[in-house]
């Protein structure tokens, strides 16, 4: 049988229905005023929202308007940048890489005689980012752009080139010239040397191209950049 002190609730110190949540009497809620609860639930959501929108962008896949193939060398032609030195007659392909985050091919091309003072280096790297948008780090530069060192200041955005670009010179010579590129999920890194030479050879002196300038050697870049990105667009 059922004892008298449980009937009459003697036994109970205080009711559930009188505790809040976090241990505060149900008294002391009673005094705040009727729009406190919906208030505090926009707010809560409020956070939420933002911390979603934040990052909302990393978390969808970005949109890949690009390929690479297995000899990037096949479609780097540079005519422009050729054409400063007398043709690019040498090729290095290297071997790219599959993976279901990241796809990727690298070239580097070389003309020219270092001898007659013009000589050229042509690198280029192709990244097509399947998971993460790359455009949170791409101010900052590849793994190759950062192998190189170019101190920030020395980067000029370039437009009308994919959705973001920026060049540069990593030394304190206009020998070197380097172009970043990205355009949804693709990420494009171009590098370009030139040798000046020396020789005390007179007949090879007299030979000697002009050496290509700032603005012509940029103008090349971009060209030849432009046109390996439409040679690697999907159609």
């Amino acid at each position: 049988m059922i004892g008298e002190p449980e009937i009459d609730g003697q036994w109970e110190t205080r009711r559930p229905a009188e505790i809040a949540s976090d241990g505060e009497p149900r008294e002391r809620l009673r005094g705040l005023p009727w729009w406190w609860v919906p208030v505090a639930v926009v707010a809560t959501c409020a956070v939420w929202a933002g911390g979603l929108y934040a990052f909302g962008d990393r978390l969808t896949e970005p949109e890949i308007r690009y390929r690479v193939t297995e000899n990037l060398c096949d479609q780097l032609e540079a005519p422009a940048l050729a054409g400063m030195v007398g043709g690019l007659t040498q090729s290095t392909p290297h071997p790219g890489g599959r993976h279901s985050a990241l796809d990727w091919a690298q070239c580097g091309r070389n003309g020219g005689s270092s001898q007659e003072g013009n000589g050229l280096s042509l690198s280029a790297v192709v990244e097509l980012h399947k998971k993460t948008d790359p455009e949170a780090e791409f101010e900052a530069g590849s793994r190759y752009v950062r192998m190189y060192g170019a101190p920030d200041g020395h980067w000029k955005a370039v437009a009308g080139l994919g959705e973001e670009a920026f060049i540069g010179t990593p030394g304190t010579t206009d020998d070197e010239l380097m172009l970043r590129v990205r355009d949804g999920g693709a990420v494009f890194a171009f590098n370009v040397s030139l040798n000046r030479g020396s020789s005390g050879d007179p007949d090879i002196m007299a030979k000697r191209r002009p050496r290509p300038d700032q603005e012509d050697l940029t103008a090349a870049l971009i060209e030849d950049a432009r046109a390996l990105m439409s040679a690697l667009r999907k159609n």
